[in-house]
């Protein structure tokens, strides 16, 4: 039963990966809806160095929506994200194991 995600957006870019586009129209279409009732109180986005965050377009949004920026440094965000590396590293290295199991 997968009617669940009937609310769930995706997108795509042509190689995969993230680019200028997809991270606005996340930011667009994501993000800055889910705060509009929220707009008179400034708000911060921990985001990575990438230079699709950097764009005029992505900047303006933010600034437009009274979000302020917090740039973490370079190639150290799967350092940071202490969720990922605390809880879904070890997850993810245990499913691993087990499909290998089975393989």
């Amino acid at each position: 039963d997968l009617d669940f995600v009937d609310t769930w957006n995706f997108t795509i870019s042509e190689k995969g990966w993230t680019n200028d586009s997809t991270a606005l129209v996340w930011l667009k279409n994501l993000y800055s809806p889910n705060k509009a009732d929220e707009r008179e109180r400034e708000e911060s986005l921990i985001i990575d160095s990438h230079k699709n965050h950097q764009t005029t377009k992505f900047l303006f949004e933010c600034y437009s929506n009274n979000i302020c920026i917090v740039f973490l440094i370079l190639h150290s965000f799967h350092v940071l994200q202490s969720f990922d590396v605390a809880i879904i590293g070890p997850v993810k290295n245990a499913y691993c194991k087990g499909l290998n199991k089975l393989t």
